[in-house]
């Protein structure tokens, strides 16, 4: 074993924060970290809160360029900054996501290096610079998809089935906490991560919310997270008039999403072009009930029977306010049940040893 040589494995990501995917990425890499075959090597394209603790991580650019000339003179940084970092490493593969756009791919063929694609987009939402996805997915040498929803993407995008691996989002169980719910508050909060575009569904988050104050007797609050929050001030402030300022709080773009959890009792979901939403992920980890509309493949893909449905907004407010009556704890505690159980399926282990087989194999080419 002495005699071994670790593969070297290098890993580029947008960014790795503590909101949204990375922090589900930052679980893959942490076990990364620990493999006994490769030597991993992460690297993030912006500076700021990196929530990962390793001294091979390594940083593209610390400044976000607005301007068009600024953004292009950016993407020919990037570029020069890649390919120094990988002729540094030389590594035996390359893993990035769509997210980051074509310089990875790119860079790496140009200095012929084997590539993985991890792949989250899906045929319904609105794709920015579909062309270019296209290349990258079609470019890479193995593309990794987390959901049914990503898997057709590439399919109808002309990758071939032979590249493809459907590894879905993992989590680590092993940090979880069992939640202890208090009963009898003055008022449950909500939450919810939408915007007014028409996917982030903000405009049924308001009319569940609605229907819930017409038939509850008991006060529920809202806390709502999106970054349209500045882009549409008018239409917040006009809200606000419309419901109490103590029943409703918009905190704009959410920074950190541990501590937006930490402060709501259930989460509102009805984006309908999520592939794979890993917010999900992370309300089931913090063992927050979600409440949808029946309908959301990609809800049901990742949260399996804890979702708690119905067929419109009136019936889902009844169901909410079910959920929060005087046999709350009851109510809870059998959801956490069925919480628990889904989460197994999604242990981080066994996900990354799917996803270590899938990269043993393409370097092993």
């Amino acid at each position: 074993m002495s005699n071994f040589k670790k593969k070297k494995v290098i890993f580029f990501f947008n960014d790795l924060s503590l909101t949204g995917a990375p922090i589900i990425f930052n679980n893959y890499l942490e076990e990364s970290l620990k493999s006994d075959s490769f030597k991993v090597f992460v690297c993030s394209r912006y500076g700021g809160e990196l929530n990962i603790k390793s001294s091979d991580c390594l940083v593209i650019r610390k400044k976000i360029r607005k301007s068009k000339f600024g953004k292009l003179i950016s993407k020919v940084s990037d570029l020069i900054n890649v390919l120094k970092i990988l002729i540094k490493t030389k590594p035996d593969l390359i893993v990035t996501n769509t997210y980051i756009n074509s310089i990875p791919i790119f860079a790496g063929k140009i200095l012929n290096h084997k590539t993985v694609c991890l792949v989250h987009e899906n045929l319904g939402a609105k794709i920015k610079y579909l062309s270019i996805r296209r290349l990258i997915i079609n470019s890479a040498d193995i593309i990794i998809t987390i959901s049914q929803a990503s898997s057709q993407f590439c399919v109808m995008n002309g990758a071939s089935l032979k590249k493809i691996k459907k590894i879905t989002n993992g989590i680590n169980i092993n940090k979880l906490a069992i939640k202890k719910p208090q009963n009898n508050k003055p008022a449950y909060t909500l939450g919810a991560l939408a915007n007014w575009s028409e996917y982030k569904r903000l405009d049924i988050v308001l009319s569940v919310f609605e229907h819930l104050q017409d038939i509850s007797n008991s006060k529920f609050k809202l806390i709502i997270g999106g970054d349209s929050f500045n882009e549409y001030s008018n239409e917040f402030a006009y809200l606000k008039e419309k419901f109490e300022s103590e029943c409703i709080c918009f905190v704009g773009k959410v920074k950190n999403n541990k501590l937006f959890y930490s402060q709501i009792d259930g989460f509102l979901f009805f984006s309908e072009h999520e592939s794979f939403p890993t917010v999900l992920l992370e309300t089931l980890f913090y063992q927050i009930p979600t409440f949808t509309l029946m309908g959301i493949d990609s809800a049901v893909e990742v949260a399996d029977n804890t979702l708690i449905q119905a067929k419109s907004e009136k019936d889902l407010a009844l169901l909410i306010r079910k959920f929060y009556s005087e046999k709350y704890l009851v109510n809870y505690f059998e959801w956490q049940k069925k919480c628990l159980n889904t989460l197994k399926k999604h242990d981080i282990k066994s996900k990354w040893s799917k996803i270590e087989t899938a990269l043993k194999s393409i370097i092993n080419r």
